[in-house]
Parts: structure tokens; C-alpha cells; sequence
């Protein structure tokens, strides 16, 4: 089977590579952060396309292919996001520029390429699909007003500093490297977080955690990571018994609640190269150097979520941090790598799920 979708991404990997998906941008007159390649992204890019291609294979559930990570999913939900009216001047670019609403598809998941028990620890994942953003876009195809995405972790870092890193990390995760072989190489090995390594301890309700980009995006001229975390007084007594599906079933208790679920979305603001870095991405932005900005607020009605349909719908959901505004770019040699990386397993695990359709909503509305 891996022989039968093999070409799709190598010929995905290879249209990105010839628009110069893995080059760094040049810089722009009065951006106050620097993006720096390394000599060996394009290959490093051409890898890690082959690596978690072979992931998705040995990952699959019965004749499904899941994601290479966030396989498991715990339900997507509809909402709005509504800007702050006095949300600083400095963030009102992009999504954040808006003085209207926009609508939100979010999927919640585990972080993991495997689907396991939520009572194994995991880092956990909300995806976020604003639609209808207008401006200049990068995902390929996109319109003038086009969907942006944004990509969270129930962690403030990334485990791997840079897309050699992360490669790395993939051939141990892959089965191909021995741990050891990374240990004295400064690498601090994903597989810590995948297993348990949370911030905050073991969270049993996706919807009162707190979430972070963990990787840094352009915002016009300075550079910012992304922060979501639960409105105050934004708490259920809920069951918190950790079982198999507990996550979903704890998803589908907090949205059958008449107050729903409620976000407020933050910037931190980079400040320096030692402080908030742009190619280390284990390195956390901590509140004291760059504090949160709120730019505004998710909000999630009361909703029945959980049906064959809506479930459906959500496992062909695509997310990728390149589905983005211009002004709004994902930076940083991870972030860079993962522009044809994201496209291609797209397109891998769709033409394997017998060709799936790939949704692009246009509304909340599942169609």
C-alpha cells in the first residue's frame, strides 16, 4: 500500500519545493525579528515527507489511515471569534485587524500518531479553522477570502529545536533510530511528551485546558506566538474517571452545558533573539519577559457534536499552520519544513482513505 500513495507525495513535496516552500523570506524594512536557514531544509523537508508517510501506514487503523499525529480525535465543535474592541493597536494585522466576527470550526485531539487510551498521558491538541478571512493568503489555491488556520499544543514548547531536530525525533519515533543515538546531541527527544511529559499535570477535560502555539508567526513587522485559555470561571464538575474515550465523553458533558465553552485568545510579542526566540522552539516565551495580549474571544454554543456525520466531517478536516494570511507567516525552520510536510500527508492519508474528500467549510454547517 505504501508503493500505491508514495508518488502522491513526492510529487506534492516536489510543487512546493519548486515554489521555494522551505526558503526563508526575505526580511522586510522595519521587522524587528530574523528568520535564519539552515543550509539543509529542502532534504530535511524531503525526509521527514518519507518518514511520517511511512507513520501514517504503520499507525492505521484497520483500512483507515489516521493522521501521523493527532490520530485521535475527540470532536469538533462550532463557535465564533469575536475581536477585542480595545484589543492595542500593534496587534490589529491579520484575523486581529477585523473589527467583525468570524466563524470557528475547533477539533480536539490527542497529540500522538497512535490511537490509545486517554488514560495514557498525552499532550493534547485544539485545531482552529477561522473561515472566511479576506486578505493575501499562502495556502496554494487559496482565494483573496480563504480560511486561516491556527494549531495549538497543551504545551508552550515544541520538544525539538529546529527541523533537523524534528527529523531526528521522527526516525526514533519511526523505529529507525535508537533513542541513544540522539542523547548527546542536545535533542530532547518528542517521545517525553507524547508519554506523559504535560504541562500542568494530566488534563481531563479538553475544553478547561490551556493551549499554546509553541511555535512563533509573523504579525506585520514583529514576530508573536498564539495562546487560548479558558475564560474565568470557566469550570464544570464534571467525572473525571480516566478511561479510553474519557476525553470525548468529558467534551461531549462541557458542550451539552448551557453555558457551552468559552477561550480568550493571547499574543506574546517577540522582545529578543536570548528571550523569545525564533529558531529554538523548545525555548518558552515566558509571560514575565513577553506578556499575554488579548485580541479576543472563542466562543462555543451549547451543541450536540457527537454524530456519525459531524464525526466524519471532522476526520477529513485538513489543518496546516501555512493556511495562513500573509501578514501572519509561520517562521522558523520547523515551521518552514512543515509547509510542504502538512500538504503532502494531506494528501497521502486522504488518497489512501480511498480518496476521501478534503472539506474546506465555508460555514459552520456540516454539509
Amino acid at each position: 500500500m505504501i508503493l500505491r500513495v508514495l508518488p502522491l507525495h513526492v510529487a506534492a513535496a516536489t510543487a512546493l519545493f519548486a515554489s521555494s516552500a522551505y526558503a526563508v523570506e526575505p526580511p522586510e524594512e522595519g521587522e524587528v525579528f530574523r528568520e535564519v536557514a539552515q543550509s539543509d531544509e529542502a532534504a530535511l523537508t524531503q525526509e521527514s515527507i518519507k518518514l511520517m508517510s511511512d507513520m501514517v501506514e504503520k499507525n492505521h487503523n484497520g483500512a483507515t489511515r489516521m493522521r501521523a499525529f493527532h490520530a485521535k480525535a475527540h470532536g469538533c465543535i462550532h463557535g465564533t471569534f469575536t475581536p477585542d474592541k480595545n484589543r492595542p493597536k500593534k496587534t490589529r494585522f491579520g484575523t486581529f485587524e477585523s473589527t467583525t466576527a468570524f466563524p470557528v470550526w475547533a477539533r480536539f485531539s490527542n497529540s500522538s500518531g497512535a490511537v490509545h487510551s486517554d488514560g495514557d498521558a498525552d499532550v493534547l491538541g485544539i485545531a482552529l479553522k477561522f473561515i472566511g478571512v479576506t486578505g493575501v493568503h499562502l495556502w496554494p489555491g487559496a482565494a483573496e477570502k480563504s480560511n486561516q488556520d491556527f494549531i495549538f499544543f497543551s504545551s508552550p514548547s515544541i520538544p525539538t529545536k529546529d527541523a533537523r531536530q524534528y527529523v531526528e525525533s521522527l526516525k526514533v519515533l519511526d523505529g529507525k533510530e535508537s533513542p541513544l543515538h540522539f542523547a548527546f546531541k542536545d535533542l530532547v527527544l518528542p517521545i517525553v511528551a507524547a508519554k506523559g511529559s504535560l504541562h500542568g499535570g494530566l488534563i481531563v477535560d479538553p475544553a478547561e485546558a490551556q493551549y499554546w502555539s509553541a511555535s512563533p508567526y509573523k504579525l506585520a513587522k514583529n514576530a508573536v506566538k498564539y495562546s487560548v485559555r479558558p475564560c474565568d470561571g470557566q469550570k464544570l464538575q464534571i467525572n473525571i474517571k480516566t478511561d479510553k474515550d474519557a476525553l470525548r465523553a468529558r467534551l461531549v458533558e462541557h458542550m451539552n452545558q448551557k453555558s457551552g465553552a468559552c477561550y480568550d485568545f493571547y499574543v506574546q510579542f517577540f522582545t529578543s533573539e536570548t528571550e523569545t526566540p525564533i529558531e529554538d522552539f523548545r525555548k518558552v516565551w515566558q509571560p514575565a519577559k513577553s506578556p499575554f495580549v488579548r485580541v479576543g474571544r472563542l466562543t462555543f454554543p451549547k451543541q450536540v457534536f457527537d454524530t456519525e456525520k459531524q464525526n466524519r466531517f471532522c476526520e477529513n478536516l485538513s489543518f496546516s499552520p501555512w493556511r495562513s494570511l500573509a501578514t501572519q507567516r509561520p517562521l522558523g525552520s520547523l515551521n518552514r519544513m512543515r509547509r510542504a510536510l502538512y500538504e503532502s500527508i494531506s494528501k497521502v492519508r486522504h488518497a489512501a482513505n480511498n480518496n476521501a474528500p478534503t472539506p474546506e467549510p465555508t460555514s459552520i454547517e456540516v454539509e
